[in-house]
């Protein structure tokens, strides 16, 4: 069974959709401006290809989109465009080099190198307290997806292990601040489309932590609920600059495995934290035309805050995480970054206060791709 998606040169007469389109729109990154017409054709060259653009309207994934782009009309003397019904569903290997779990966003479709902030690679200098800081702070990741693509509700499932290391040597007057946090762990996520047609993905994590300044070990469970379709994707009016906002939900239980220091997040052995996380992403980008002058040189800027507040359960106690990036990209794969973070850090619970200068680095690599591209850069 086929479904035939009309377009005449490169506009498609999609009348019968065009109200719903400006109340609803699954079309944002197809089109030049807020007010401007979609590029049809490439709606439905991505729509036949199974390259539907997820990362611009993540509320309305293909199963939500797929019943109104096979109600569009096929004008006459039209160019037609055969998409499959029910494309193939397929799997993908791929690895990654993030900064955190919010930079990389969803396991089944990482967040795409021109987005991310990357590992970092850190120096700075404290002549009040004359010392000198090195920090390396990253995440090595390799993920098997499962994509689903035969418009039923379940979407699809990733698995994933990763390591985590977060490094900072000091200066001898200052060493009692050294950090040197290793993290192992699982992860894996389900997707699956709600009744009201948005996107839900679940994700479960195990880690461990072994903090060698402390000589502890702490294990630690995490529970995440990503609400794709509460995520709120736009242009600034009158600019080149885009914005997106993430909103989830996260639960995490710590215990301690060795040592005798508490947990921070509680001042007990172990720690179960409650709350919501929230990041916001902007970018300069070209949709798809060409930057004037002036703005050319910006096109590799980009930022991205994340504020995580918790309560944990068991002292009653309460707290929050920030960490803020504003970074420039030298290449897809090296970046500028200045940063900001203040909080208890999220594996090992101590209390941060920093700004930073870094060269970040990236990258998304599929070792087996049956069903596309998971790692490639993705239109606005």
């Amino acid at each position: 069974m086929s479904v035939t998606i009309a377009v005449t040169g490169c506009v498609f007469v999609g009348q019968a959709v065009a109200a719903a389109a400006a109340a609803d729109d699954i079309f944002a990154c197809y089109k030049t401006g807020p007010a401007a017409e979609p590029n049809w054709s490439a709606v439905a060259r991505d729509y036949a290809h199974k390259r539907f653009k997820r990362d611009c309207s993540p509320e309305r994934p293909i199963a939500a989109v797929a019943p109104r782009l096979r109600a569009m009309p096929a004008p006459p003397h039209a160019l037609a465009v055969k998409a499959l019904a029910r494309p193939e569903s397929g799997s993908d290997l791929i690895w990654f080099v993030r900064k955190d779990f919010a930079d990389v966003d969803l396991f089944g479709r990482p967040q795409p190198n021109e987005k991310a902030t990357g590992a970092e690679v850190s120096w700075s200098r404290n002549n009040t307290a004359a010392d000198t800081i090195w920090q390396v702070n990253g995440l090595v990741g390799l993920a098997y997806s499962y994509l689903n693509e035969d418009y039923s509700p379940f979407i699809g499932l990733s698995l994933a292990s990763y390591v985590k290391v977060d490094r900072e040597a000091h200066s001898a007057a200052a060493s009692d601040d050294n950090r040197d946090a290793v993290t192992i762990g699982g992860s894996g996520e389900i997707g699956f489309i709600n009744p009201i047609g948005g996107a839900d993905y679940v994700r479960g994590s195990w880690l461990e932590t072994r903090d060698g300044t402390l000589d502890r070990v702490t294990g630690q469970a995490k529970l995440e609920w990503m609400p794709i379709y509460l995520r709120v994707n736009r242009q600034i009016p009158g600019t080149f600059v885009t914005t997106n906002f993430r909103p989830e939900l996260k639960v995490q239980y710590d215990e301690r495995q060795g040592g005798l220091a508490p947990i921070g997040f509680s001042g007990l052995g172990r720690s179960l934290r409650i709350g919501p996380e929230a990041t916001f992403l902007f970018r300069v980008t070209d949709f798809g035309a060409t930057l004037p002058g002036w703005a050319e040189p910006l096109a590799g800027l980009s930022g991205a805050v994340t504020y995580h507040w918790w309560r944990e359960i068991y002292s009653g106690q309460s707290g929050s995480r920030l960490d803020s990036t504003l970074k420039y990209d030298i290449n897809p794969n090296v970046a500028l970054a200045f940063s900001y973070q203040k909080g208890r850090d999220e594996e090992t619970a101590k209390r941060t206060d920093l700004y930073k200068l870094s060269l970040n680095f990236k990258t998304c690599a599929a070792f087996a791709s049956f069903s596309g591209e998971r790692c490639s850069a993705q239109k606005e």
